[in-house]
């Protein structure tokens, strides 16, 4: 811990106001498993963010616009809120219209907000980056603790692993809802209030069995050999219904290729102190590249259980992951781009068309846009398809859509 207190430090000494004023404290490492702020190293910590003074640096994004992603909170929860209602109004509206209702209703209520996280929380994490690359590289011995902080991201969904683009989200016409009120057909998320948990003991508050994945989280259960209930008795088809940002670029992959760029940042610094501003340009060029594409899916737990098991849990394909999954299920993901929302599964078909153009002999044969066969229940990557050179592809060009 002692690691993580003085790198953080120095981290914070680093970064303008400007910055870590709508950060929140977990970016430093100020959680209460780490630099609790009940204890001396957290609360000293979280006394110098709250202190620093502006600094007058204009930075090049809308920091107003910074906000980590996480699901169940902020502005996840609020887009959260609209996926649970049923906008078939009970099987009155079409699947298909009450689907774009709802994705119209996002639009028009987070759009905007939307657009400008996606903007924001990338160059803030880069930002970040930066400022932890050139804190190791001014002194090596504090490379431990950006390492230890690295670690801890996993542990920390409102530190750095929340800095992402919102890529995309699941949109169904009819509730998302986990949990439904039979008397009053309101629809609720997994973390039910004190009076509806009340209501769910007397079972007036029931399992949602018109989830469009209640079937899907059943059958994964079955398959698994999975529990009815989990360790806290909370309905295990309810925590696989529930809704998780799903980070397309695997974090974990992307912290550890993060700490290699900083370990080999000291250890160029160490070598040629006389050139050590070219060497922490080359490494913040190296650390662009490792975060490029860095963004998150708003989905139901058993869609990425779906995808772990068939592409890897650690598989970096990106948007690539969504083609283990069924059409129907491809179909329910929806992004917000400059323009307004589209079907993903549109920018999937965009991207294997690229790959067919831009790596002729890799791609056998294309039909129907479809690259990747189910097989016995696993995944198959079609013959000749080289899908390390279609990930390369997809993520040298994500962040600028």
């Amino acid at each position: 811990m002692e690691s993580m207190e003085k790198f953080n430090e120095k981290l914070l000494d680093k970064l303008p106001a400007e910055l870590t004023s709508v950060l929140p404290v977990d970016a430093f490492a100020i959680n209460y498993t780490y630099l609790n702020v009940k204890e001396d190293a957290g609360a000293r910590l979280k006394k110098i963010k709250d202190n620093k003074k502006s600094s007058g640096v204009i930075l090049n994004f809308d920091a107003s616009a910074v906000q980590p992603i996480q699901a169940g909170t902020r502005l996840a929860l609020k887009i959260q809120k609209v996926l649970y209602k049923d906008f078939t109004e009970g099987g009155k509206i079409p699947e298909a219209q009450a689907k774009e209702n709802k994705e119209a209703v996002i639009e028009e209520q987070f759009g905007e907000q939307i657009r400008a996280i996606n903007s924001a929380n990338p160059a803030a994490l880069a930002m970040i980056l930066d400022a932890a690359i050139e804190v190791v590289m001014e002194n090596p011995q504090l490379l431990e603790g950006f390492l230890r902080t690295l670690e801890a991201q996993s542990n920390m969904g409102q530190s750095w692993r929340g800095l992402t683009g919102f890529a995309e989200f699941e949109v169904h016409g009819k509730s998302q809802g986990v949990y439904v009120n039979t008397e009053t057909n309101d629809f609720y998320g997994k973390a039910l209030t004190k009076k509806q948990r009340k209501l769910k003991e007397e079972g007036i508050i029931v399992v949602n069995k018109e989830h469009p994945n209640y079937k899907a989280a059943i059958r994964y259960i079955k398959e698994n050999n999975k529990p009815e209930l989990d360790k806290s008795g909370n309905p295990t088809v309810v925590n696989l219904m529930n809704f998780k940002g799903e980070h397309l670029m695997p974090s974990a992959q992307v912290w550890f290729s993060v700490g290699k760029v900083a370990i080999q940042a000291a250890a160029n610094a160490k070598k040629y102190p006389n050139a050590i501003d070219v060497a922490k340009a080359q490494a913040k060029v190296s650390i662009r590249n490792e975060i490029r594409g860095f963004d998150q899916q708003l989905n139901s737990v058993v869609l990425s259980k779906l995808q772990d098991d068939k592409m890897g849990a650690t598989n970096k394909s990106g948007y690539f992951r969504l083609l283990s999954l069924n059409k129907n299920q491809q179909d329910s993901f929806v992004s917000i781009d400059e323009v307004g929302m589209r079907q993903t599964n549109q920018k999937l078909a965009q991207k294997i068309r690229e790959l067919a153009k831009s790596h002729e002999g890799y791609v056998a044969a294309i039909s129907n846009d479809k690259t990747i066969n189910e097989s016995k229940g696993k995944l198959s990557i079609a013959e000749k398809v080289d899908m390390s050179k279609a990930c390369l592809l997809y993520t040298s060009d994500a962040a600028d859509e």
